[in-house]
């Protein structure tokens, strides 16, 4: 990719997520955000807020996953996605029903982690009934697959602000 052509992709980035975050406070304000049940027609319905799970982050004076599901306590996790140049890393994320998922963007520009039905879609939505939407983010989000999950299942994933611009198809694989 030219540097020109990284140059427009980041400035075109940071507008989505400035009219993202512009939208998402203008929908939340007074009182939380609605709190009536999804509507299912809507693209996100039925995902899975990483600020939504368990109450939110941890204070940052505790240890970042303390009492989180998916901690080393429970034996699943922190596992640990990196979006570096484009590319989630690693590919293919195997992890256990319960696991707890940090992702770190490194790359400087706005991006997600959120489950499509099928690769290349670039459309939110479940598989096997397990979806999860990081929301827009600059630096760290997480979430978790549910317990319930059925081992087999493989959750492909993608970024709702670079979409095909993104080097790899990444998936989740519960075993």
């Amino acid at each position: 990719m030219t540097t020109n052509a990284r140059r427009a992709l980041l400035i075109g980035s940071l507008a989505l997520a400035a009219l993202v975050a512009a939208c998402d406070t203008a929908t939340n304000e007074g009182g939380g955000g609605g709190g009536g049940a999804p509507d299912a027609g809507a693209p996100d319905a039925g995902l899975v807020d990483a600020g939504e799970l368990d109450g939110g982050l941890p204070d940052s004076g505790s240890r970042p996953d303390a009492g989180l599901p998916g901690s080393p306590d429970t034996g699943l996790g922190p596992f640990v996605i990196v979006i570096r140049d484009f590319t989630f890393i690693p590919t293919n994320l195997v992890v256990p029903p319960g696991a707890f998922i940090i992702v770190k963007n490194e790359d400087g520009v706005p991006h997600s982690a959120t489950s499509q039905s099928a690769s290349g879609q670039f459309l939110p939505g479940p598989v096997d009934g397990i979806a999860f939407d990081t929301g827009i983010f600059l630096d760290e989000a997480r979430f978790s697959i549910p317990l319930s999950a059925l081992k087999g299942t493989r959750i492909p994933y993608f970024c709702r602000v670079q979409l095909g611009a993104m080097r790899n198809d990444p998936v989740i694989s519960v075993e």
